[in-house]
């Protein structure tokens, strides 16, 4: 039987725990990567919260 997938659910990916659990170790081990994804996550809810507004104009 196939696998039921589960429902996407919509979280800022900031507050998933994975991401949590990467910008910890990238904090640890002192990495610029992890400023740049958090950087990226902001950037992609500006575009999503304005994309509504850029097709309807």
């Amino acid at each position: 039987m196939p696998k039921k997938k589960a429902p996407a659910v919509e979280m800022p990916i900031a507050e998933n725990e994975y991401v949590k659990e990467l910008l910890a170790l990238l904090k640890e081990n002192q990495s610029p990567a992890g400023k740049e994804l958090l950087e990226l996550s902001a950037m992609f809810l500006r575009w999503k919260n304005s994309l509504p507004a850029r097709l309807t104009s």
